[in-house]
Parts: structure tokens; sequence; C-alpha cells
């Protein structure tokens, strides 16, 4: 029987996996990616990955928390690059990385054909509290940033949502894209931020 890992171990195998997921979600999809491609990226046995995930299915969702999060790094660096801006340019800027951020991840294809699949295949339970950790990823941001609204939180939340999905549609858009949405995000903080 081998050894278990040290959680120095298990760490670094947990970041391997993500990274591995992240790779191939940006190349081949996950629907094409196996248990044994992931487990061969980090170093274990697809067993040993079992230890780790319940599933793919698992790891990509991890995969995802961890992008989040970098988002959320990212846009509190601006945030506190630009403390003396007024509200409405720290948000607009604030959003922007993060659309730049998300846009330059590559995951557009994984968004569009993976993730209706991982919603289908993991318990509701799992992704209900996924969704919340988003909603509140984005009102911590604002609250953050010193946004005082004039539309309910909840729909400020579906604007940004929308912004993100927008991302989707890159393709279809084509070379105006970038500027249009740049011009849609201010549009939307002068309108919506009070200040």
């Amino acid at each position: 029987m081998a050894a278990a890992f040290s959680e120095k171990e298990k760490a670094s195998i947990r970041q391997a996996l993500i990274s591995a997921a992240r790779k191939y979600a940006q190349t081949i999809g996950m629907k094409r990616t196996t248990v044994d491609m992931l487990a061969a990226e980090a170093g274990i046995s697809k067993g040993a990955f079992y230890g780790f995930y319940e599933s793919k299915e698992h790891l990509f969702l991890d995969m995802l928390e961890a992008w989040h999060e970098e988002i959320e790094s990212h846009a509190r660096a601006v945030l506190e690059g630009c403390a003396s801006a007024d509200p409405k340019q720290r948000a607009g800027m604030m959003l922007k990385e993060a659309l730049r951020l998300t846009a330059g991840q590559s995951l557009h294809r994984f968004m569009r054909e993976d993730a209706p699949v991982l919603l289908r295949k993991l318990p509701p339970e799992l992704l209900e509290k996924q969704y919340k950790n988003d909603d509140e990823l984005i009102l911590n941001l604002m609250e953050k940033a010193g946004i005082t609204l004039s539309i309910p939180r909840e729909t400020a939340v579906g604007i940004i949502r929308i912004m993100f999905h927008s991302l989707l549609l890159v393709d279809q858009t084509g070379a105006a894209y970038a500027d249009a949405l740049s011009v849609l995000v201010d549009c939307c903080c002068r309108q919506l931020i009070v200040g």
C-alpha cells in the first residue's frame, strides 16, 4: 500500500489538478478530458484522483472557483490602485479589468459547451452554493468600491452577469467587441451608480 500524501503534497497535487483542468478546459474541453488525463498531469494514479475529487465535474467546478478567485484578486488590486477616482470610474475600471482577465483565459468554449453539462451533472445544492458565492463576490466588490446604486442590488448583479455572459459572443460580435463592451460598462456605471 502506498504511503499517504503529506498535507504539502496534497496541496501541490490539488493545485496540479486544477491547473490540468484549466489547461484542458482551454484546449479540448471537459467532455473530452478523462480522469486518466487529469491524474497523469498531476503525477498521480486514477485511483488517487478519487481521493481528491468525486468526479472530474467536481474538479472542473473547483477550477472555476479558482478562476473566480483570481478575477476577484485582480479586481481588488484595481480598486486599491485607483482609490482617489470617483466611484463611477473605480467601478468601471474594476469591471473592465475583471472582464479583460476573463476574456484572456480562453474559457469561452468551455463556458458555452461544457458549463451546461457541468450544471446538469453536479448536485443542485453544490451549484446553488456556487451561484451564491458569485453574487456575494460581486456585492462585496461593489461595497469595497464604495458604490451606491440607483437600482436594486439584485438588478445590478444581473447586469454584471449579463456582461460576463456576453463574453460568449465575442466571435459573433467581431472586432468591435472590446470597444463595445467598454462603452457598455461606462454607460452602466454612469447610469446606475450614484455620486
